[in-house]
């Protein structure tokens, strides 16, 4: 499903939340996530309650985000990625606290790396739920105090307090960009 175009107006901030609520977010969502929590048992992980609050306040909105854009969208990629598991992101691997490179077949080694460093500035191996941003979107990951972290597509690693923090950080041009529409690939349940 693809939106209408709706304008953007005001400070990076506003735009964000315009934007969030665009996708079909909206403050106190409580959206229902029997398949995420069923997704992350058959892989062995249990989320703590922290970590199921980002999905049921974020799960299920809109996943790909296109700015300035009037025309037909067809095959055109998004300007801004919000994909979070299982739904249509990539199933790149899992990560828990058992997290064992040498178990991990077929992977960039330097991304390895990157989740040890990760691990250690997080104090834990942060679950792996999603990629977000823009262009070059992060691998996204959930602590068990709900802390979010990014590797970023240059292998920064960032953290953040919230989902809108995170946002907001990846809104570093917000002037130029007048309108948004949305495309939804995956619906859920509320």
């Amino acid at each position: 499903m693809i939106s209408d175009n709706t304008p953007l107006t005001g400070t990076r901030e506003e735009k964000v939340i315009q934007c969030l609520k665009k996708a079909g977010w909206y403050q106190g969502r409580k959206n229902d996530i029997a398949e995420v929590e069923s997704y992350y048992s058959s892989k062995g992980i249990t989320l703590t309650e922290l970590q199921k609050d980002i999905f049921r306040e974020f799960y299920g909105i809109a996943e790909s985000w296109y700015f300035n854009y009037d025309g037909d969208l067809g095959r055109r990629a998004s300007d801004y990625e919000f994909y979070l598991m299982p739904g249509n992101a990539p199933e790149l691997f899992y990560i828990d606290d058992r997290l064992d490179p040498t178990d991990v077949k077929n992977y960039d080694m330097d991304l390895i790396r990157d989740m040890k460093e990760l691990g250690q500035t997080a104090g834990e191996i942060p679950v792996f739920i999603g990629r977000i941003g823009y262009y070059y979107p992060s691998l996204l990951f959930a602590a068990h105090n709900g802390r979010l972290w990014i590797i970023t597509e240059s292998r920064f690693i960032e953290s953040f307090d919230n989902m809108i923090d995170l946002v907001t950080y990846h809104f570093s041009h917000p002037e130029i960009w007048s309108s948004v529409r949305m495309r939804q690939h995956l619906i859920t349940k509320k």
